[in-house]
């Protein structure tokens, strides 16, 4: 049912898949040519715990001009929602529409587990891409088209530069948390199945 609702702009109806798409998408991006041989990482599909809970991040991108959390949204159809609503739609038509959470406010709820974790030793930077080119109209910079990502990551200006020692620090602290998927990964959906009950 939910394939045939989405129809081709959405790739599949399994989340594990479209989360695979996704993480094509992105990591299409960061392989450009445009970013030369400049040092950069990419992390992928990460669960992190805080004083909350546990939260599932699509991507985080290590730059010199940043840290990046990207929340990547597969919908198609026009996307509705403004920077503070709760939900945003996906509208196919008047009889197809899917609501979901607020991107902007989710990755809230992700940066938020990674200070947690690091306080402030990262300026960590909320990207949400929607890879079929349809973000909805009035939105924050920070909500891109896919085509627009190369620009945002390359163009954007910190308040000063990560050091490649910094950046390696980083990426093996995130990497010593993804040793935790598993249990993580199911902490996470108990969590879900709760919330959902409710």
């Amino acid at each position: 049912m939910l394939g045939a609702l989405l129809g081709y702009e959405m790739i599949t109806d399994s989340p594990e898949e479209n989360g695979e798409y996704g993480e094509m998408i992105v990591n299409s991006i960061i392989k450009l040519k445009a970013f030369g041989d400049q040092e950069r990482y990419l992390i992928k599909d990460l669960y992190i715990e805080d004083d909350r809970g546990v939260h599932q991040i699509d991507h985080i991108f290590i730059f010199k001009n940043g840290v990046f959390v990207v929340e990547t949204k597969m919908f198609g159809g026009k996307i509705l929602g403004k920077e503070d609503d709760q939900v945003w739609t996906a509208y196919y038509s008047p009889k197809e529409t899917i609501p979901f959470v607020n991107p902007l406010k989710q990755n809230e709820s992700h940066i938020r587990a990674l200070k947690y974790k690091f306080k402030d030793m990262f300026d960590f930077q909320s990207v949400i891409v929607f890879p079929n080119n349809n973000k909805p109209l009035g939105c924050p910079d920070n909500v891109l088209n896919f085509k627009e990502l190369k620009h945002y990551f390359l163009d954007y200006k910190s308040k000063r530069e990560l050091s490649s020692e910094e950046m390696q620090y980083l990426k093996g602290a995130l990497e010593d948390i993804a040793k935790n998927r598993k249990e993580l990964r199911a902490k996470h959906r108990e969590m879900l199945k709760k919330q959902r009950g409710k």
